[in-house]
């Protein structure tokens, strides 16, 4: 079978050796998070079928057939016409192998269209809602129709509203909150931010007592740690829409301004780095004021 489609590929090589197929059921398992690992052991042949043909409509519903919530998501996409090898990459059969989990905090519109392009390129991410009610909206519905009405989150996206367990093992957390709500997430997450992550702030604006920056925010409230900023002339809706824009993650720690565009980067949106976090900060704050 995978010579018949490798001649239908124009010679393409193709992996069928107990390596790869060990792989895409580590994947698989990944992707999951929670299901044991001898539920993706059960579907050793839709894992090959994957392998050999990442267009198969059948191989990627069997692969969602062990996590119910996620199988309606990409029941719903293949309705619109998803082309199925969008959908085999959704499957999670790309998954970084190297990374940590990717916390994004915060349920509004920037955040959501944050979270679904870091789950988009691959990466664990996991989405922190204030309230069980709008994670379970949100699930149910396949969407954010609060704030992003008829933009279908990615299926590997993991909602919660634990932020315990939204942060274990995280190696980045993004901080997409209200300038106003900002100290107090950011006092609530102190006990449980991984010692080793980065921690970086979306949020434009200043606290309105002594007039703040959200990164003097993380400094007073996580001494220590590695923080960035992520600032730029972005609309939530043209990032989910794939419009082609830009944005700059700036920070004094250089691991910050290497692995954030990495993270984050996709073909339609760029993220530059930049050293000076209080310049693209206060650019970021006070831009809405000039024009």
């Amino acid at each position: 079978r995978a010579r018949e489609f490798e001649a239908d590929r124009g010679g393409a090589e193709i992996s069928c050796d107990p390596r790869a197929l060990a792989s895409a059921l580590e994947k698989i398992h990944r992707y999951a998070r929670g299901i044991p690992m001898e539920a993706a052991e059960a579907h050793p042949e839709t894992a090959q079928m994957m392998i050999m043909n990442p267009l198969s409509a059948e191989g990627i519903k069997g692969l969602f057939s062990t996590h119910p919530a996620t199988e309606e998501r990409v029941a719903r996409l293949l309705d619109r016409g998803t082309p199925f090898l969008e959908l085999s990459r959704l499957a999670g059969l790309n998954m970084h192998d190297d990374d940590g989990k990717k916390a994004v905090l915060g349920g509004g519109s920037f955040c959501t269209a944050l979270a679904n392009i870091i789950a988009r390129n691959g990466h664990s991410t996991h989405l922190w809602m204030r309230t069980q009610e709008q994670v379970d909206k949100c699930s149910k519905e396949g969407e954010n129709s609060k704030y992003l009405p008829g933009y279908a989150l990615e299926p590997s996206l993991m909602l919660s509203s634990d932020l315990a367990e939204c942060l274990k093992q995280a190696d980045i957390v993004v901080i997409a909150i209200p300038s106003q709500s900002f100290r107090t997430v950011v006092q609530a997450i102190a006990p449980v931010v991984p010692e080793n992550a980065l921690v970086v702030s979306t949020t434009k604006g200043l606290e309105g007592d002594g007039f703040t920056l959200m990164s003097e925010v993380l400094r007073q409230e996580l001494p220590g740690k590695r923080i960035g900023v992520l600032s730029g002339p972005n609309f939530a809706k043209e990032i989910i829409q794939n419009h082609y824009t830009a944005s700059v993650v700036a920070s004094p720690f250089p691991e910050v301004c290497e692995l954030v565009p990495k993270v984050f980067s996709s073909p339609t949106f760029r993220v530059y780095s930049n050293p000076d976090m209080f310049g693209v900060e206060l650019g970021g704050a006070l831009k809405n004021i000039y024009a």
